[in-house]
């Protein structure tokens, strides 16, 4: 997941919310 995390505050950087989404999803 470590590794997900760079990839994912990249593609999240504009869209802050997304990333909520996404964690939740992976949760």
């Amino acid at each position: 997941m470590m590794t997900l995390l760079p990839a994912i505050e990249k593609e999240t950087r504009p869209q802050p919310d997304s990333t909520v989404i996404w964690l939740h999803g992976l949760g």
